[in-house]
This record gives C-alpha cells, sequence and structure tokens, in this order.
C-alpha cells in the first residue's frame, strides 16, 4: 500500500550485487486515502534478493521505505 499524498511507488530488487529490477510505479494521482499498488515480473532474479519497496523521489532526497531478503523461485 502506497501512504497517502504520494504519487508513485519504487520497486527495486537487487541480485547477486547488481540491479535486476528498479521501476518506477505511478499512482492514480493524489489521493486522501491509502492506495494499493501492485506489480507483475514476467522475467526476474531467482535466489536470494533484496527488495525494497518505497517513495520514489525526484528531488534527489533519499528513497524511504522498506526493505527485505528474500528467495525467489
Amino acid at each position: 500500500y502506497a501512504q497517502p499524498s504520494l504519487r508513485s511507488v519504487r520497486l527495486l530488487i537487487i541480485s547477486n550485487d547488481s540491479i535486476a529490477v528498479d521501476r518506477t510505479l505511478a499512482l492514480s494521482g493524489a489521493s486522501d486515502a491509502w492506495q494499493a499498488i501492485s506489480s507483475r515480473l514476467d522475467d526476474g532474479p531467482s535466489g536470494r534478493a533484496t527488495v525494497f519497496v518505497g517513495t520514489a523521489d525526484a528531488n534527489g532526497r533519499p528513497d524511504d521505505g522498506a526493505t527485505v531478503i528474500v528467495d525467489l523461485p
């Protein structure tokens, strides 16, 4: 879920010390409510990877979000 007022969300997947996926998902405009987000990866890395989902900031501020380590099939 994306918090109110966000316009986009960043999805970053790092595998084997390299960026495997780096995409920004546009939201349906500014909202006063939380928005669900979804992204499908038809071809991505397998094995252990670090996944970050959070803010996408065009003004150079640091990304803010959550990072988890997952084992992908």
